[in-house]
């Protein structure tokens, strides 16, 4: 594959696009940069980028342009809310390697259509519904080990409802000195 200096990487939610930029972080260590389109207030997956892959340079989502040139490779993720025919970037989309990740079962989409290369994923098996999901930003507290897993236990179990997909980035205490 050609070395394209911006990545823009869509999918459903699910789906796998920020394990694949993951993927691809971590075999470089030259300076990249990583935002995330449409991501809101809490960013996980910008936060597990940076935790994770020192050498990349975190950009909000209100950072300007020029400044993201100046750093390449760029990986822009695209959040599936975010509707790819009216997408307006300051770069043509034709200068860019343009990436679909989607699930075994999804044949067809607007993602196809969009796409200069379609990935199937790896993280899921099942067919991804494409709708938004419901996201909540926590109050940032710290959690003890035995609280998240009553937590956890609570809602794989159902009692906030059905949940198909969980994501999140915990502080714990350490307890270990």
């Amino acid at each position: 594959m050609d070395r394209h200096p911006i990545y823009l990487v869509t999918g459903p939610c699910g789906s796998g696009k920020t394990t694949w930029i993951h993927q691809q972080l971590t075999t470089s260590t030259e300076p990249s940069a990583y935002i995330c389109l449409g991501a809101d207030a809490t960013p996980i997956d910008l936060t597990y980028i940076t935790a994770t892959c020192p050498h990349v340079k975190p950009i909000s989502a209100g950072a300007s342009w020029t400044q993201l040139a100046q750093i390449q490779p760029l990986y822009v993720e695209i959040a599936p809310q975010l509707d790819l025919a009216t997408l307006q970037l300051p770069v043509a989309l034709e200068s860019c390697q343009r990436i679909a990740i989607g699930p075994k079962g999804l044949i067809e989409s607007e993602y196809h259509d969009w796409a200069t290369q379609t990935l199937i994923s790896e993280v899921t098996e099942k067919n991804v519904v494409l709708t938004a999901s419901p996201r909540f930003g926590l109050t940032g507290e710290v959690l003890d080990p035995a609280s998240l897993n009553i937590f956890w236990d609570e809602l794989i179990q159902g009692a906030y409802g059905e949940v198909a997909r969980a994501k999140g980035i915990f502080e714990i205490v350490d307890f270990s000195y």
